[in-house]
């Protein structure tokens, strides 16, 4: 009995979920911008050395603020 409401509540909650995302135009760009990034290797290689260089100069950001605060 538990388990045939649990799977009428988990298909109706699926349903109404792939109807949201179906209409939700907003979603759309960034999942296909995400599996695009998954795909190709030098688009992830390249992305991830932005990324790092992006958190080494927010540290170093950080650093020097620091320091400033110290003088």
């Amino acid at each position: 009995m538990f388990a045939q409401i649990s799977q009428q509540v988990q298909s109706t909650f699926w349903d109404l979920c792939i109807a949201f995302l179906g209409k939700a135009e907003w979603l759309k760009w960034p999942i296909a911008f995400i599996l695009a990034i998954k795909k190709d290797t030098s688009l992830k290689t390249k992305l991830v050395a932005a990324i790092i260089i992006a958190c080494i100069g927010f540290s170093f950001g950080i650093l020097v603020y620091f320091i400033t605060l110290l003088f």
